[in-house]
């Protein structure tokens, strides 16, 4: 646990669910989606763990461009019940493409 955390009521689970997980929408498959991968933990962790919770996510396998995406979340009790107070989100990229972009002032 993270004492200092620990101090401002803030719970910090240590053990990880891990999850098989893909992004699809009609002629297109995401590799790795942080933000929905963000969005699944907070919504689990508030929904069913009710505590700081890691998740292990992996992602892409079908389409033979596996990612692993990690989430961590702390939480601490409230009145109205168990509040998300941070979201961690780490992986492992690759450069598929790059760009630039100028905006005009």
């Amino acid at each position: 646990m993270d004492l200092a955390a620990a101090g401002r009521g803030v719970t910090r689970q240590l053990r990880a669910r891990g999850m098989r997980t893909r992004m699809v929408e009609p002629g297109f498959e995401d590799p790795a989606t942080g933000s929905a991968a963000s969005a699944l933990a907070s919504y689990l962790t508030l929904q069913e763990e009710g505590r700081g919770t890691r998740f292990e996510l992996t992602q892409g396998v079908k389409m033979g461009r596996r990612s692993d995406i990690s989430v961590e979340t702390t939480t601490r009790e409230s009145e109205s019940g168990v509040e998300l107070v941070d979201l961690w989100l780490g992986g492992t990229a690759v450069v598929v493409m790059k760009g630039s972009l100028t905006v005009d002032v």
